[in-house]
C-alpha cells in the first residue's frame, strides 16, 4: 500500500516537473514576441550629448521652441540646428528643420533660410504644413531672382493660402512667364493678384507688403517689355505717334514701379528704382542711334533735328536720374539691398554722364532752348516726309 502510494506520488512529482518545464520554455517565446511588437509601436526619443550635456530631443525641441518664442532667434538656431543634424526620427527632424528656418529667417539670414526650407520640402509629406514651407520658398526664391524655382515651389501648394500668400504665388507665376517671354500667362497672373490687391484693398496701405510689391514690379516689367517693341530702327512711318505711345508705355512701366518703391522692403524699392533709370536710358539709346528722317535732308535741319531730339533726350535722362537720386536717399542705410543699391549708384552714374555729354551738346548748337523746342513741334513733320515723298 505504502509502496503504491509512493509510486503514486513519484509519478504526479515527475508530471508536475514536466509541466513546469514546458511552462518555462515558452514563456521567453512569448515575452519575444511582446517585445517584437513593442519595437513597431514605441519610438524611442532621440537622445542629444552635447557640450551642453545629454538631452533628449524632445525637450530640446521644446527650449528651442521657447527660445522662438522669446525672441531669442540665435539661441532657438542653435537648438533647431542641433536637432535637424542628429534626430533619428523623421518627425523630430521636420520640426527641426521647420523651426530653424524660422529663426534663420527672422535672424536676417534669408540664403541660409532658404536652404533649410528646401530640405524641409524635398521631406515632409504633402498638406498644410508643407505648403506653409513651400510658399516661403516662393517669397525666398523671388527675392533672390530665382523665378523658376520660386514658380516650381508655386506647384508644390495644394491648399488654401490666405490672400498675401496667393499674391506671391502670382508674382512668382509672373515674373518666371516673363523670364520665358510668355507676355499673356504674365498678364493673367498679374490680373488674378491685382484683383486680391483690388478686394482686399492693399494697394491702400501707406507703406505696401513685400507681396504686393513683387506683383507691381512685375507689372512693371510687362509694361516695359510691351514699350520696348516699339522700335525706332527703321524709323516707323508715324515716328511722332510711335515715340507718343512708346513714352506712354514708360510713363505706365514708372507707374507701376513706383508702387513697387512703396514697399517695406528695401530690396524691391531699389530694384524699381534701377528699373525706372533703365526704361529712360534705354529710350535714350535707341534715339540717340537711329536714322534721321529723310526730310532732314541737309545740314541745317539735320543739325535742328539733332538738337531738338537732344532736348528730348536731356528730359528723360533728367527723369531717370531724379528717381534713382530718390531711391538711393531711402536705401542708403539698409543693408539688406546693397547689391540692388551699388546697381542703382552705377545706373546714376551712367546717366548722369549722359545728361553732361547731352547738355554740353545742346550749349555747343547754335540754337536757343525756344527754337529747339520749335523743332520738337515740327518733329512730327519731319518724320513724316519720307511716306510723303515717296
Amino acid at each position: 500500500m505504502s509502496a503504491r502510494i509512493g509510486h503514486s506520488r513519484s509519478v504526479l512529482c515527475l508530471v508536475c516537473a514536466l509541466f513546469s518545464l514546458g511552462c518555462q520554455a515558452k514563456a521567453p517565446l512569448r515575452n519575444a514576441s511582446t517585445l517584437h511588437n513593442k519595437s513597431h509601436t514605441i519610438d524611442t526619443p532621440t537622445t542629444v550629448v552635447s557640450a551642453a550635456g545629454v538631452t533628449d530631443v524632445e525637450a530640446l525641441l521644446r527650449r528651442a521652441e521657447f527660445d522662438l518664442e522669446a525672441k531669442r532667434y540665435q539661441a532657438a538656431a542653435d537648438s533647431f540646428a542641433l536637432v535637424s543634424e542628429t534626430a533619428q526620427l523623421k518627425q523630430e527632424r521636420l520640426r527641426g528643420l521647420f523651426g530653424l528656418g524660422t529663426a534663420l529667417d527672422l535672424l536676417g539670414e534669408p540664403q541660409k533660410a532658404l536652404n533649410v526650407y528646401d530640405r524641409y520640402v524635398k521631406e515632409a509629406e504633402p498638406g498644410q504644413k508643407r505648403d506653409e514651407i513651400a510658399v516661403r520658398l516662393v517669397r525666398l526664391f523671388t527675392y533672390f531672382e530665382e523665378y523658376q524655382k520660386a514658380a516650381a515651389a508655386a506647384g508644390l501648394i495644394s491648399t488654401e493660402q490666405m490672400p498675401l500668400a496667393k499674391v506671391a504665388i502670382f508674382a512668382s507665376i509672373a515674373l518666371f512667364s516673363l523670364l520665358e517671354d510668355r507676355q499673356a500667362d504674365a498678364e493673367l497672373a498679374i490680373g488674378r493678384g491685382r484683383s486680391i490687391i483690388e478686394a482686399e484693398q492693399f494697394d491702400r496701405l501707406d507703406v505696401l507688403p513685400r507681396d504686393v510689391a513683387a506683383l507691381y514690379f512685375a507689372l512693371g516689367e510687362l509694361r516695359r517689355r510691351k514699350g520696348e517693341a516699339i522700335v525706332f530702327d527703321p524709323i516707323p512711318e508715324n515716328f511722332s505717334g510711335a515715340l507718343e505711345t512708346r513714352c506712354q508705355w514708360i510713363l505706365d512701366a514708372q507707374s507701376a514701379y513706383s508702387q513697387a518703391m512703396r514697399a517695406a522692403d528695401a530690396h524691391w524699392s531699389a530694384m524699381a528704382g534701377v528699373a525706372v533709370g533703365a526704361l529712360y536710358q534705354k529710350l535714350h539709346d535707341e534715339l540717340v542711334t537711329m536714322p534721321r528722317p529723310k526730310a532732314a535732308d541737309n545740314d541745317k535741319r539735320r543739325e535742328l533735328f539733332d538738337g531738338a531730339m537732344r532736348l528730348r533726350y536731356s528730359i528723360l535722362l533728367k527723369k531717370a536720374a531724379a528717381m534713382l537720386r530718390a531711391t538711393l536717399v531711402l536705401r542708403e542705410k539698409d543693408q539688406a539691398s546693397s547689391a540692388w543699391t551699388a546697381r542703382a549708384e552705377r545706373a546714376l552714374a551712367d546717366i548722369e554722364r549722359a545728361q553732361a555729354a547731352e547738355e554740353a551738346a545742346l550749349a555747343a548748337l547754335p540754337y536757343t532752348k525756344e527754337q529747339l523746342q520749335q523743332g520738337l513741334d515740327d518733329l512730327a513733320a519731319l518724320a513724316s516726309a519720307p511716306s510723303s515723298q515717296n
